[in-house]
């Protein structure tokens, strides 16, 4: 099995080194930001303001993500220019006006405008990821975005260098990666993977990238790094082994230190791996409980340093803005964000590795974590009820990180033979593990589980955990009904 394994190390550079990467990282920030600014105008040239563009992506967005203005849709109809043409039935008509003049739609049930083609069902129903993927990708030109994005921006990189003439200071590798980085954007954003690219800012995610392990060298006995001619050697702390061969190099800046982040492949055999099984059931007062009874508790990293932050933020409303004063605060608050992240990445590492070692099969809820963590705050028109409560419940949810943790245990599980397995959240928690009996009735408190039909007691969490592990068992024996399975105990 072919693994990619990432290490990451802090690197300490003289003020030379930093000043000539700090000039790195704008270099790259400068051309990601001309090529997406190229690419609007280059496929948008039709439209006659910025602004309407951005109205229109913002809308679309809206109502994807709500559904609320789109009653009903009908199918798809590829034109003779081979864009597509999605119809919509009943649109708002304070809407039209963000809609592209490709996109058609019909005024009312009698259906005046009405498509040539018979294929077409007025009132079929297409998925919304299917409606955005097509407004985005087809109607605005974005389709098939590999090698299109780099090869469009590459031929304006020459002109480039000839009108600032200070990014001929920057490595060759570190300008077209940046073309490469937005080709990537463009890609992913096509995929449904993320949103549409945004340009970047100056101090936010600062970072430059050697594709090339030509242009690195990496000396381990001597704990250095070197970069490029323009760089030399830089000091580096190795603090564990690096595994396999070096393919690229990434170097960022993070709250005022530098960090090299290297790449390695290399072939790990993976044999089948002995062990138990477990369910696990993600929480907020237990961080997870698995299906034995064991339970570890939340790590609260961002509970933590609350008040502190607060405290920062509210000094900072007073500070003028971009003074020295406002700006050491700032970085203070970024530190504080950054230990935050740090402390709860770490904790998700132990844990996640500890299950990884002892576990052969982890079956865990497929959580919707973007949607249970929705604000409540509702419209102008019609707003929301217990929007405090909600929030603090929200802030709570993604205090816990519980998609890492469950990215972490789902890659360590597959390099170690082992695998993890979704299975869905409807019922876990208020389903009897010894009857089957479904009823909300079951949990009348958080903490406790007492079912209403046999007597069944025992703590949620762990009744949650145990049904988990059974729903996961009949997916794997390929069963509908998991009731009357016995549970195989595992130890963590």
């Amino acid at each position: 099995m072919l693994i990619q394994k990432g290490f990451k190390f802090e690197i300490y550079p003289n003020d030379e080194q930093i000043r000539k990467m700090n000039q790195f990282c704008g270099c790259s920030r400068f051309l990601y930001n001309q090529g997406l600014a190229f690419q609007l105008e280059n496929r948008f040239k039709d439209n006659k303001k910025i602004k309407e563009l951005r109205g229109t992506y913002t809308y679309f967005k809206y109502m994807f993500d709500n559904l609320k203005p789109i009653k009903q849709a009908v199918n798809i109809e590829i034109t003779k220019n081979k864009r597509t043409i999605i119809y919509f039935e009943l649109l708002p008509q304070q809407t039209r006006k963000f809609l592209p003049e490709q996109a058609y739609y019909i005024e009312n049930k009698d259906n005046k405008k009405k498509s040539k083609s018979k294929s077409n069902k007025i009132g079929q129903k297409i998925p919304r990821k299917t409606i955005s993927d097509y407004v985005f990708k087809s109607i605005y030109g974005f389709k098939a975005f590999r090698g299109k994005i780099y090869n469009e921006t590459e031929k304006q990189l020459k002109d480039w260098r000839l009108k600032y003439p200070w990014l001929e200071d920057c490595h060759s590798q570190v300008r077209q990666q940046a073309l490469k980085n937005l080709e990537n954007a463009f890609d992913r954003f096509s995929n449904g993977l993320a949103d549409f690219p945004k340009f970047k800012k100056k101090g936010r995610k600062d970072s430059f990238h050697f594709p090339q392990p030509k242009s690195h060298h990496i000396d381990l006995k001597n704990k250095r790094i070197f970069l490029c001619r323009e760089i030399g050697w830089i000091k580096c702390k190795f603090h564990r082994e690096i595994i396999g061969k070096a393919k690229n190099l990434t170097i960022s800046k993070v709250c005022g230190k530098w960090f090299a982040s290297i790449q390695t492949e290399f072939e790990q055999e993976v044999i089948a791996k002995k062990g138990g099984e477990v369910g696990i059931d993600l929480g907020i007062k237990k961080f997870i409980t698995l299906s034995t009874g064991e339970y570890f508790s939340p790590i609260n990293a961002f509970k933590r340093f609350k008040t502190k932050l607060a405290k920062l933020q509210k000094k900072l409303k007073h500070k003028t803005k971009f003074s020295k004063n406002w700006k050491n605060l700032q970085d203070k608050i970024s530190r504080l964000h950054s230990k935050i992240a740090n402390i709860r990445k770490n904790y998700l590492h132990q844990l996640s590795h500890k299950i990884s070692e002892n576990q052969a099969i982890v079956y865990m809820e497929d959580l919707k974590i973007k949607n249970m963590s929705k604000s409540a705050r509702g419209t102008k028109e019609k707003h929301g009820k217990n929007v405090k409560a909600k929030s603090g419940l929200n802030r709570a949810i993604l205090d816990q990180s519980w998609g890492e943790f469950q990215r972490q245990l789902e890659y360590k599980m597959k390099w170690k033979g082992g695998e993890v397995i979704f299975v869905p959240p409807e019922n876990t928690s208020r389903t009897c593990p010894c009857c089957g009996c479904v009823d909300k009735k079951n949990r009348k408190t958080q903490a406790s589980f007492r079912c209403i039909k046999c007597g069944y007691s025992n703590n949620a969490d762990k009744v949650a955990a145990i049904n988990i592990l059974r729903l996961g068992q009949a997916k794997r024996a390929g069963l509908n009904d998991f009731s009357g399975q016995e549970v195989s105990v595992a130890t963590v």
